[in-house]
């Protein structure tokens, strides 16, 4: 076990084993997953202080370590998105959930939204710049089924462009875009205390808590 409210396993999916992060002892039945960028490992939530708000917060969540992460090392490696897709419904599966709420960055935002467009049990989100999320199988999923985003940029992203984030927004039913001023392309790195405060308030306001 590591720290009061979450314990680190492997889980064993049809590709391979995958690292998690897997809180413990919440009340709540829909968790928050983590999908980290490229870049990065699920270590970057606990770097920027998410989970212990998470923890303190009594919100479940599982965070595990991308196959797609340049810097992944505990679990199999894999840059196929629908293997990504296809192992979070078994890590899920695997944890008895059944709906869920995605919080992901970069190429993790864009496994996110493949996720709901194929599994259909996401009640809401939270993403960082995700990238390629103008395709059109995603665009047509959120406008038919107006799933709530909180969309977040950091104002000295080079990976990802605004426009394209204005985009998204306007052609989805339930966006709504943050800046964050003077915050890089993993916008959580700037203002991480700002940033949990978000994820939190919007996974309450989802799933009714306020």
């Amino acid at each position: 076990m590591t720290g009061n409210c979450f314990v680190e396993k492997t889980i064993e999916t049809t590709y391979g084993n995958v690292y998690v992060k897997l809180s413990q002892d919440s009340s709540l039945n829909i968790p928050i997953i983590l999908l980290h960028g490229f870049s990065f490992t699920s270590d970057v939530w606990s770097e920027i202080g998410l989970l212990e708000v998470l923890c303190k917060e009594g919100i479940p969540f599982i965070a595990p370590d991308m196959p797609y992460g340049m810097k992944v090392n505990r679990s199999f490696k894999s840059r196929d998105p629908d293997k990504n897709v296809y192992l979070i419904g078994e890590i899920i599966s695997a944890s008895g959930f059944d709906k869920n709420y995605m919080v992901g960055a970069s190429i993790g935002g864009y496994i996110s939204l493949k996720y709901a467009v194929e599994k259909n049990n996401v009640v809401g989100m939270t993403l960082v710049a995700p990238v390629n999320p103008l395709e059109h199988n995603i665009i047509l999923y959120l406008r038919e089924n107006a799933l709530p985003i909180l969309l977040i940029y950091g104002e000295n992203d080079n990976v990802v462009d605004l426009s394209e984030m204005k985009r998204f927004a306007d052609e989805t039913m339930k966006t709504r875009l943050l800046v964050y001023k003077e915050a890089p392309h993993p916008a959580y790195l700037k203002s991480p205390n700002r940033f949990a405060a978000n994820v939190v308030g919007h996974y309450k306001e989802v799933i009714g808590l306020f």
